[in-house]
């Protein structure tokens, strides 16, 4: 069933040959917003022990984890500041300076959070298209795109200009929403086991302390 819903033959376009029927389109126009954050020292105002989960580039994977022990934290004050760089459940983030190209998914398990100049945040027009421009940016051919474009300063970089400008080779309807209906059960799977595991490191974190100290013992059988 999903099978038929794939062209059978290809027709040149602009980027070369691609599947009869679909469109190339860029990022600039599936997203209603394409921005990056500001690091709070430039604000005069500095990182917390804990508050507001702030991402780093150095927070995100290669396979597009959240890695939190590299989180940092800030205030609800500095939180407001940086209005314009909250990440929303579903927006798109990839690392646009230093290690270029890392991309990861925003879900609730991290949310509330900020991050800095280093994340480019894309949030869609259609927020179910997430997983879909996801895998798009993992392909060897945005990652080429990216790689060709990157800005070689002090500090390797990419523009937002550039973000925008990424093509996105796109499915017909149909099948573009077969995709969504497919993965949409593998991202509540996905959201679940983060909720899971934010419990069982919170667990962690009450219990270890207690059993370093000798407060709590651990008894083995008779």
């Amino acid at each position: 069933e999903t099978a038929a819903l794939f062209p059978d033959s290809f027709e040149e376009s602009e980027l070369g040959m691609i599947p009869k029927g679909w469109r190339i389109l860029t990022i600039a126009d599936m997203a209603k917003v394409v921005t990056k954050g500001t690091t709070p020292t430039t604000l005069g105002k500095s990182f917390k022990d804990s508050g507001i989960n702030f991402i780093k580039a150095e927070s995100i994977t290669d396979t597009g984890l959240f890695l939190r022990d590299k989180f940092a934290y800030i205030d609800d004050e500095t939180n407001e500041l940086l209005k314009r760089s909250r990440i929303q459940e579903d927006d798109v983030l990839i690392s646009i300076a230093g290690t270029i190209g890392r991309t990861a998914i925003a879900t609730p398990a991290i949310i509330p959070a900020n991050t800095n100049q280093a994340i480019g945040i894309i949030r869609l027009n259609n927020p179910s298209l997430s997983y879909f421009i996801y895998h798009h940016f993992k392909s060897t051919f945005v990652q080429q795109y990216i790689s060709e474009r990157v800005v070689q300063a002090v500090q390797a970089n990419l523009s937002l200009g550039m973000i925008q400008s990424i093509p996105v080779f796109t499915p017909a309807d149909k099948l573009l929403n077969k995709f969504i209906e497919q993965t949409a059960s593998i991202k509540t799977l996905q959201q679940s086991i983060a909720i899971e595991n934010e419990s069982l490191i919170k667990t962690r974190d009450l219990i270890l302390p207690k059993l370093i100290s000798g407060e709590l013992e651990v008894k083995g059988e008779d």
